[in-house]
């Protein structure tokens, strides 16, 4: 299950700007807002807009995960948690 961007909500919020107005700047559908305000990670063009817009840094709404967290998804996809299996 993908977390709510609460960041995103917030944002919205104290800048006064609705889903829909955001959608058109970004220039997609108001149903793609929904999906990054429920968690999905935009393109980086739409990243680089949203951020533009509301005046916030990019890495503040989508933060880059460390590379140990996307090793660890890695290893529960494929099955094996062993810490050492990804660097054979």
């Amino acid at each position: 299950m993908t977390p709510v961007n609460d960041r995103l909500h917030s944002v919205l919020a104290q800048r006064g700007v609705s889903p829909e107005s955001l959608a058109e700047v970004c220039e997609v559908d108001p149903k793609t807002v929904s999906r990054w305000l429920g968690g999905r990670v935009p393109h980086a063009r739409h990243r680089f807009r949203v951020a533009r817009h509301l005046r916030v840094e990019e890495t503040f709404l989508w933060p880059v995960p460390s590379r140990r967290s996307g090793l660890a998804v890695l290893s529960r996809d494929v099955g094996d948690t062993r810490a050492g299996c990804l660097n054979r």
